[in-house]
Parts: structure tokens; C-alpha cells; sequence
């Protein structure tokens, strides 16, 4: 009796933190009407801000050179077509939750496609590897010496 109540006071306090912090607890398919696409490898699905895996893409805010952001918002313009009027849904990685910036990291899917997949096929985007090589690798493929 006793193991009861506490599993259930458990699955409450889960459910109301889930609440409040938006942590959705499973995953979540939604319309493609409910989405905002913020950029290349982040969307709003449904009000969870989540980040795109496997995937980085150049960067739209603040880019570092011009190349980067003409590359940055070709990936979010192809990412807004994939999203465009068909059923997504996403996967959360519960093992990484969420990064830095509070988004919820999930690979996210069109008409069961992956959506980062696709980007890094079409040369879009690259796989996300953490560390401070991994990210200078990254931006000399997107900023090049000699590239404004």
C-alpha cells in the first residue's frame, strides 16, 4: 500500500514539473501548422523550443561571416519545406534532456523522416560532435580564410 502511494505521489510530481518546466513527458506529434521554425537545427513545436539532432547548422543570429549566414538560412529555409504541412513529431534524447540554452534536444521527424538526416544528406547541416576542436572544424567549413 505504502509503495503505491509513493509511486503515485511520483507520477504526480513528474507530471506537474512537466508542467511547469515544459518538459514534454514522451514523445509528442503535432501538425506541422504548430511550428516555428527559429533556424537551421532549432524549432517551436507546439511551444517546446527543441534542438535539432543529430545536427548543427551554420548560424542565422550572429553569424561569423557572410558565407555562414547565407549558409544558415539556406538550411532553415529547406528545414521550414521539410515541416511544411505534414505530420512532425520528435524523439526525445532523455539521456541529454537539454542543452545550455534550455532547448530540449529530440530528433525531429517528417512524415517519419528524419529531418537532420536529410539536412546532413542534402549538405546542409553536419553532425554535432561536443568539444572546442569539433566546433572550430565547424566553422572553418562554414567561415573558410578568406571568406567575408
Amino acid at each position: 500500500m505504502k509503495q503505491s502511494i509513493l509511486i503515485a505521489a511520483i507520477i504526480v510530481a513528474v507530471f506537474i514539473a512537466s508542467l511547469f518546466f515544459r518538459i514534454p513527458l514522451a514523445n509528442a506529434g503535432v501538425d506541422g501548422v504548430n511550428i516555428r521554425v527559429v533556424d537551421g537545427d532549432t524549432v517551436d513545436i507546439d511551444g517546446v523550443r527543441v534542438r535539432v539532432l543529430p545536427i548543427d547548422t551554420p548560424e542565422t543570429w550572429e553569424p561569423r561571416c557572410v558565407r555562414e549566414a547565407d549558409l544558415g538560412l539556406k538550411a532553415k529555409d529547406r528545414l521550414k519545406q521539410l515541416l511544411a504541412g505534414v505530420t512532425v513529431t520528435y524523439e526525445i534524447d532523455v539521456k541529454a534532456g537539454r542543452d545550455p540554452y534550455r532547448r530540449t534536444l529530440a530528433r525531429v521527424y517528417a512524415d517519419g523522416k528524419d529531418v537532420g538526416e536529410i539536412l546532413m544528406a542534402e549538405g546542409l547541416a553536419v553532425k554535432w560532435k561536443p568539444g572546442s576542436k569539433a566546433k572550430a572544424a565547424r566553422l572553418k567549413l562554414w567561415c573558410p580564410l578568406g571568406a567575408e
